[in-house]
């Protein structure tokens, strides 16, 4: 059935489904109790694995849109202040845009930098079965500056928490825009 269906290690889940299947429908018309044409369930099945095969190879994760998907489900839990104080008056300037729920991406309009705490990115990534590395990657591939470091993610809010660790890089290196 491999073979047939230009099955390779990475469809392996694809093909021991079909030869349980195919063994059990074999065994069962042997003993009588089904009467079915294997040979056509066959040709079928190898038809719709070998699509089913180019469809998964051409939808390959986009680790820059799943950081998008991470973005868009999170918006309301955003923060937009500046990171500096005034400079006329050396006081925090107000935020821009303040979350509604947890505090996860934290976005500064004076320096360009975004930072998502990295525990609630890779939480996320795992309940979506998305490589968390991968997204680091193409956030370096990027921008050369993209570190995870240590950022106090409230500051500029009523509430200056200790410090968590985030992930930082320049909002326009990744094509970001907030309005």
């Amino acid at each position: 059935f491999d073979t047939d269906a230009n099955l390779v290690q990475k469809q392996r889940f694809y093909s021991a489904g079909a030869a349980i299947a195919f063994t059990a429908g074999i065994v069962a018309k042997k003993l009588g109790l089904i009467d079915f044409d294997i040979d056509r369930i066959w040709d079928w099945a190898v038809k719709y694995f070998s699509e089913l095969r180019e469809t998964v190879q051409a939808n390959k994760p986009d680790p820059l849109a799943n950081l998008g998907a991470f973005l868009n489900e999170h918006n309301r839990n955003l923060l937009v202040v500046d990171d500096a104080n005034d400079k006329r008056t050396g006081l925090t300037k107000a935020p821009l845009k303040l979350p509604y729920g947890p505090l996860m991406t934290r976005y500064e309009p004076d320096t360009g930098l975004v930072w998502i705490a990295v525990d609630k990115l890779r939480e996320w990534c795992a309940q979506k079965q998305i490589g968390f590395n991968d997204i680091v990657k193409a956030l370096k591939a990027l921008d050369p500056n993209t570190v995870m470091k240590k950022k106090g993610m409230a500051k500029g809010t009523e509430l200056e928490s200790p410090q968590i660790n985030a992930l930082c890089f320049r909002a326009a290196k990744a094509n970001l825009q907030f309005n």
